[in-house]
């Protein structure tokens, strides 16, 4: 958020006072642009690691605030931790999280859809990303696959279990592929984020059984399944891409045709706004 000029002062006296109660801010690892970092303390959430950060710009010489930004993740927070981080920033800003949802924009988001008792190779992928690659465990099965550079957006799909082994945490759970979506909006207002486009309508999983297309010559079928075989070593992408154009075009559009059944990013986008909605996030007048 960009801080009012109105509020610039103000908020920068208040950063050099409120901060140092040092069991609402944790002074964190800063990096430019901003000058501080805090974790600021949620006493509903137990683990630090998922308290939210909070980042301040200011000028000293001045005395202005000139910008905060906050990182935190809506489902970790729930309604309650919201209220706990409007409450801090009120120390901070006039108007608390109601100021971030009039003025703040947001520059990156990142939206999850688990799967349950799907595995990471019981269906292809076909986004529109070019930049593309994917990783196998050591016992041959597809682990994650990503479409799109971590510097834009990017489409990562995982096996979210093997994930949480990587890192020494306990799974128990099925079996279940996590399809994740992380945008960098560009000028995007934080007041516009419930209408915000449904991030995962250009992801198509095509079925990893599907029959050769009714067009392919009877003396050439052995190219879908040469094809198939492709796809197991390299991907679907890497696949269609070994092809001549017209063949790739034809190819796409086939699988395009054979989504798995499951895979309804339509139906999943349907709760977005109401979830919006429930945490307050980017309506001003719900704060008071």
């Amino acid at each position: 958020m960009d801080v009012p000029a109105d509020m610039a002062h103000a908020s920068f006296q208040s950063v050099m006072v409120q901060t140092k109660d040092a069991e609402v801010f944790k002074a964190s690892q800063t990096k430019p642009p901003f000058n501080r970092t805090w974790r600021i303390g949620i006493n509903c959430i137990t683990n630090a690691k998922k308290w939210p950060v909070l980042m301040a710009s200011f000028d000293k010489a001045s005395q202005q605030a000139l910008k905060f930004r906050v990182e935190f993740s809506p489902v970790d927070l729930g309604t309650k931790g919201m209220e706990e981080l409007h409450a801090a920033l009120m120390m901070l800003v006039d108007g608390g999280w109601k100021s971030f949802a009039e003025h703040g924009r947001v520059t990156i988001i990142e939206v999850t859809v688990d799967l349950p008792g799907v595995g990471v190779d019981q269906f292809d992928a076909l986004p529109k990303q070019a930049v593309y690659r994917q990783a196998w465990g050591k016992d041959g099965h597809l682990e994650t696959i990503v479409f799109g550079k971590a510097s834009g957006n990017q489409t990562k799909i995982y096996n979210r279990g093997k994930k949480r082994t990587d890192k020494g945490q306990k799974w128990l759970g099925p079996v279940t592929t996590r399809v994740e979506r992380r945008l960098r909006p560009q000028g995007f207002k934080l007041a516009e984020l419930p209408k915000i486009a449904n991030p995962f309508a250009d992801i198509i999983l095509p079925a990893s059984s599907i029959p050769a297309p009714p067009d392919e010559p009877e003396t050439k079928t052995y190219l879908w399944a040469l094809f198939q075989d492709s796809i197991k070593v390299r991907g679907l992408t890497g696949a269609l891409n070994l092809l001549p154009e017209a063949k790739r075009t034809t190819y796409r559009a086939w699988l395009k045709q054979h989504p798995v059944p499951w895979w309804s990013p339509q139906a999943i986008w349907m709760q977005w706004p109401d979830y919006i909605a429930d945490l307050r996030i980017s309506d001003p007048k719900a704060w008071i």
